[in-house]
């Protein structure tokens, strides 16, 4: 049956559709207050184009109106239309009953300031191709419904943007880039507000086909009081999808967060700024479940998963978890890198992730899992990031079955790592300084130092490889064997007399070389040998003792090492470098030369012998000089006569008054040439004789 409408106005040009000024009605039509035209009824369902902003009724039950809105989310089509500039659509489904539901469509921009109350009905961003539809909720407007799509089909483009106090209350899920080729963009800003009651927020729903691109779908929460709340996020189902927290706005999911979902998927989440935050109060949140997903926290965001957090979940999965930035943090039971899938964990620039469990790394069989201590494997190094379990307590960390990895990639210079660590997996020391703290006497892998100083402060359980350009150093036990490659360095601080000790082999390749630091006063003594590394056997001695300053070596030290069967031990002498080498005066010469005569055993002599940089050298000779009590001295007296002519100046001026009347005495005065009163650094006048 045809809708008939009271007062026919023109004639658009939808075949036989009209365009009135009326009231619509018709059997079991909707009754619209406004402006309106009227198309024709098939099986395809009845649409209606609305040229302003309408409040619709209905003279179909409540009942049978969401039903009809219900068959209309399960997937009706739509009857093709032209629409005139800046109108509003309203698509209504085939059958005896049906509910509102709002369609903007082509270059359309409508602007809702009012409750608009859907009674379920379905909202339609973005549905011909082509289009680029624009709906915006501000000033009050609040809308309600089922269902909503924003950008539905190929090459189409929609846009919903809520602010201030707006808002959007969807009974259902809210998709936004749903068909191939769509691409659709949900802005909550500057305090608005959309929740979707009962169901999901979909980005990105469907993947590419043909000629067809994946659909693309972004939804951006920012500023603050702005809020998205939904049962579940969806970021990239089979699609592209995008979602960021920035500048204070606030995100929650009631169940799980998934990103990355089917396979050719991409989804990001990006949670940055201070008091930005991210809340996944239900299940769990899978980053890279069959495609690829990223989870950044950022500048100072916080996210919390009252479950664990799951990065690479299944086979042909790939996620990211990257936590940077100082106050950035994440907070979660616990943390799984490599599922049955490919994971990363990153903490950089004073971002921390805590778990309250445990961080499992490559958990099953087929995965691989990395957590990266400033930057990944190759890159350039970042500040460090730290891993904490619950309540700022050591973090507990375990290795799967898979392929798991820690590595330390940061530009920290002593970095304490003091974790709790078990398992079959492997150490990675990339750059920095490294001090291995925590428990390690469960871990059965291998350690790999290729750049920077790992350093053994603790019981690590498992086997160590110093590669070329690599650092080993320690003062605790390595229960496996040590090899030392060729380019690779052992590194001995004379400050203390630890020992490094190997229950197994130790494997020194001819190019490997001894390095001595000084943290401190030197503790070895000249001309006694000293055991720097034990070990159940040693193979292959160390090329030479290096003391330069590439490694901060001693300026004025050198070393012999001597081997046993099982100890390799140090003699340190003086070598022929003077004290006064690094001087820059006569003066000080002679003072470095008279530290130099004093000794062994002397407090200021073993200071000197100790020190790896030549500005230590000419720093301590000055303050040994007494120079600078000599220029604190002059500068007092100086300061003095200066406090001295002020006070004098000002009291004689106070006697001069000359010819010049008044209640108070000036500052200075002067008849005929002006000269400075003080002539340092005061700006008075005095009399000239």
């Amino acid at each position: 049956m045809r809708a008939r409408i009271s007062r026919e106005c023109a004639t658009h040009g939808l075949g036989r559709s009209k365009v009135g000024c009326g009231t619509i009605r018709g059997a079991r039509a909707a009754v619209l207050r406004g402006r309106a035209a009227t198309g024709e009824s098939n099986d395809q369902g009845r649409v209606f184009t609305l040229m302003q902003s309408i409040s619709a009724t209905s003279t179909s039950s409540e009942a049978r109106r969401r039903d009809a809105s219900r068959r209309a989310i399960a997937g009706r089509s739509l009857l093709a239309a032209a629409l005139l500039a800046s109108t509003a659509l309203i698509a209504l489904p085939a059958g005896p009953a049906f509910a509102e539901d709002l369609l903007v469509d082509n270059n359309d921009q409508q602007e809702i300031t009012t409750p608009v109350d859907l009674e379920g009905g379905v909202v339609n961003v973005g549905v011909s191709p082509g289009s680029d539809a624009t709906l915006t909720i501000s000033d009050g407007g609040e809308l309600k419904s089922g269902v909503g799509v924003v950008g539905f089909s190929d090459a189409a483009k929609g846009t919903v943007t809520v602010s201030g106090t707006g808002s959007w209350d969807a009974d259902d899920a809210i998709r936004v880039g749903f068909n191939v080729g769509s691409t659709g963009v949900l802005n909550v800003l500057d305090g608005g507000r959309v929740t979707v009651v009962g169901g999901s927020l979909e980005l990105g729903s469907a993947g590419a086909n043909g000629s067809f691109g994946a659909a693309s779908g972004t939804a951006t929460v920012s500023g603050a009081g702005s809020k998205l709340e939904a049962v579940n996020f969806k970021v990239g189902i089979y699609g592209e999808g995008v979602m960021s927290v920035s500048d204070g706005g606030y995100a929650k999911t009631t169940q799980l967060l998934e990103i990355g979902i089917q396979p050719g998927s991409t989804g990001t989440v990006t949670v940055s700024g201070k008091d930005s935050k991210m809340i996944i109060q239900g299940t769990t949140a899978f980053l890279g479940v069959a495609g690829s997903g990223a989870l950044n926290v950022l500048d100072g965001g916080y996210l919390y998963s009252r479950n664990e957090v799951n990065i690479g979940k299944e086979l042909d999965g790939y996620g990211t978890l990257t936590v940077s930035g100082k106050d950035s943090r994440l907070v979660t039971a616990g943390i799984v890198v490599g599922d049955g899938a490919d994971g990363a964990l990153t903490v950089s620039n004073g971002g921390a992730a805590e778990a309250g469990d445990t961080f499992v790394v490559a958990e099953n069989a087929g995965s691989t899992g990395v957590i990266n201590i400033g930057a990944a494997s190759g890159e350039k190094a970042l500040a460090a990031g730290s891993l904490k379990g619950a309540d700022g307590a050591a973090a507990t960390i375990e290795f799967g079955a898979g392929d798991g990895t820690i590595l330390f990639n940061h530009t920290e210079e002593n970095y304490g790592f003091d974790a709790i660590v078990s398992g079959n997996g492997l150490l990675k020391q990339e750059a920095g300084d490294t001090r291995l703290t925590g428990d390690w006497s469960a871990f059965t892998g291998t350690g790999e130092v290729s750049g920077g100083v790992l350093s053994v402060d603790t019981d690590f359980g498992g086997s160590m490889t110093v590669l070329a350009g690599g650092t080993l150093a320690g003062s605790k036990t390595i229960d496996g064997d040590a090899e030392f490659q060729d380019g690779g360095f052992f590194q001995v601080d004379i400050s203390s007399t630890d020992v490094l000790d190997v229950a197994g082999t130790v494997t020194i390749g001819s190019g490997a070389d001894v390095v001595l630091v000084s943290d401190g006063a030197m503790a070895f003594e000249l001309g006694v040998t000293t055991t720097i590394m034990t070990a159940g056997e040693i193979e292959g001695e160390f090329g030479a003792v290096l003391a330069d300053d590439v490694f901060n070596g001693s300026l004025f030290l050198e070393g012999r090492l001597s081997y046993t069967e099982t100890t390799i031990d140090l003699t340190l002498d003086r070598n022929d470098v003077a004290f006064s080498d690094f001087t820059l005066t006569p003066t000080q010469a002679a003072i470095a030369d008279a530290v130099d005569s004093l000794g062994l055993g002397n407090n200021i002599f073993d200071t000197f012998v100790a020190f790896t940089e030549e500005d230590d050298v000419v720093d301590a000779v000055i303050a040994l000089s007494g120079e600078a009590h000599a220029s604190t001295q002059a500068s007092v007296v100086q300061s003095a006569g200066l406090t001295r002519d002020q006070v004098n100046a000002r009291i004689r001026s106070a006697f001069a008054l000359g010819s010049v009347t008044g209640d108070y005495a000036p500052l200075a005065y002067g008849e005929e040439a002006k000269a400075p009163a003080a002539f340092d650094q005061v700006a008075g006048q005095s009399k000239s004789g």
